[in-house]
């Protein structure tokens, strides 16, 4: 093993090794209450555990690539990696207020490592590969990304709650992450049906208007900015589910529709209307937000001042339902789903360049099925422009990097031969 190889390994596997420090040892007291509530044996917690199964598992990526880089077999990774974990799980319990501790968090940790650990002792299988193999990748890579769409797809059609009476809310003051809106709310609406506070005079009617037109609306006084959302008509259950929320995000109109993401426990993501709430303490808005036939419909009339947005769904949002912050879909949304095709159609170009033949047709046709086919099935409407680009620019930077490793693994034959 190069010792180049070895001093990258070990500088990265003190980096993530300070990452995991830093995410996990510094306490949060305010939590400690939530974490009381928390089981121990608990694995996928709470309302997010689909999302922390995830992080946990990046979270030891770069100490488990660092170890396999270093030299260290992807055994002693795994089991430095869970013992790595359980310390921390230790520290979480004992000293560290307001951490979660879970069997969960260790499953995961150690499971993270593992695979970063696999990827270091293996690397050179994954970016120099002879054809036959980066063929198999290729096609491994392609089928994952359709499995990505389709699951993204699928986690964004509504669903409702059942088992519960819905409860119509005007301006509840909910808690936790959540700010009371500071204005006056006149009127509100769900599904073109009146909302009365308390629970529905014809809770059955409403629950098919929301059902058939996912949608509120009200018209209210503003008063001063919250700092956090701030909701101004919502729809809960018995159990505390949301099922439709529109509210005020310090100068933006935040609206939220309850989708099936919640059921793998990940992010149900929020669009916002950029000034949608920017008005004077006193002043008159009167707003609303939809979802018809797969567009976000959002808008907001202050005096004269009409704002709106229209944000057609994707199936390309699949980076929405795991990050490590709440997921809105602002206006950046379309740089950041760029990005990530970007990312994972250059891996498939790359491996489709070193496969070679056949196999390049592999790109175009899982950019049909990804763009087209999926958005179809999903009744979507078609994919944004910007994502056939970015697309396009992803196959670019991963032939460039395929043709680029072909020369070199020439080179070192011709060297090998004379």
């Amino acid at each position: 093993m190069p010792l180049s190889q070895r001093r990258l390994g070990y500088r990265l596997a003190t980096a993530g090794l300070l990452f995991i420090g830093l995410l996990t040892l510094f306490p949060h007291p305010s939590e400690t209450a939530r974490v009381a509530a928390t089981p121990i044996g608990c694995l996928v917690c709470g309302d997010l555990g689909g999302v922390d199964v995830f992080l946990n598992i990046l979270l030891f990526l770069p100490l488990g690539i660092g170890l396999g880089l270093a030299g260290f077999s992807w055994r002693r990774a795994i089991l430095l990696a869970g013992l790595l974990s359980f310390g921390i799980e230790l520290l979480q319990m004992k000293v560290v207020a307001g951490r979660d501790a879970s069997l969960s968090d260790l499953i995961t940790n150690t499971t993270g490592g593992g695979l970063g650990a696999i990827l270091g002792v293996y690397w050179r299988r994954l970016v120099y590969p002879p054809p036959v193999p980066a063929r198999l990748l290729a096609l491994f890579c392609a089928v994952s990304l359709t499995g990505i769409w389709a699951g993204t797809a699928w986690a964004f059609g509504p669903t409702w709650p059942v088992g519960a009476p819905w409860y119509g809310q005007w301006a509840p003051d909910l808690g936790g992450s959540f700010k009371p809106f500071l204005g006056r709310v006149l009127a509100v609406e769900a599904g073109g049906e009146p909302l009365l506070p308390g629970r529905a005079i014809d809770e059955e009617r409403l629950e098919d208007a929301v059902a058939a037109n996912p949608s509120m609306a009200f018209r209210a006084v503003l008063g001063p900015q919250p700092t956090r959302l701030a909701p101004v008509g919502a729809i809960y259950d018995d159990w505390q589910r949301q099922v439709v929320l529109l509210g005020q995000e310090r100068q933006d109109l935040t609206f939220h529709v309850r989708m099936r993401a919640t059921l793998l426990r990940l992010w149900n993501p929020m669009v916002n209307l950029r000034d949608g709430m920017d008005g004077q303490p006193g002043d008159t808005v009167e707003a609303a937000g939809m979802l018809r036939a797969g567009v976000y419909e959002l808008s907001s009339r202050i005096g004269g001042r009409v704002r709106t947005r229209t944000l057609p769904l994707s199936a390309s949002w699949g980076w929405s339902l795991v990050t490590p912050w709440d997921s809105v879909l602002g206006e950046e949304v379309h740089s950041l789903t760029a990005l990530w095709i970007i990312g994972l159609v250059a891996l498939l170009a790359y491996w489709s360049v070193l496969a070679g033949g056949a196999t390049l047709a592999i790109v175009p046709a899982t950019a049909a099925v990804l763009f087209a086919a999926v958005p179809y099935a999903a009744g979507f409407p078609p994919a944004h422009w910007s994502e056939w680009v970015a697309a396009l620019v992803g196959t670019g930077f991963g032939a460039i990097a395929g043709i680029a490793a072909l020369r070199k693994s020439r080179s070192q034959v011709d060297r090998d031969e004379a």
